[in-house]
């Protein structure tokens, strides 16, 4: 059942970045908390970004 609950989460919540929902809790971030940190991580624009720029990194250079 952890595991199923893992891929619920988003992979940051833990240990979140600076500009995660869930690093500031107050009433203006817990719906988008309840939001993109438990259901629709991987729609969160933070969530995009961080994907984003890792892909990029990972593109060889010519």
């Amino acid at each position: 059942m952890r595991k199923q609950q893992d891929r619920d989460n988003c992979p940051y919540f833990d240990k979140p970045m600076k500009d995660c929902y869930c690093a500031v809790f107050n009433s203006f971030t817990i719906p988008l908390i309840v939001r993109y940190c438990f259901n629709d991580y991987e729609e969160c624009p933070h969530y995009k970004q961080v994907v984003l720029m890792s892909s990029k990194q990972k593109v060889p250079k010519e």
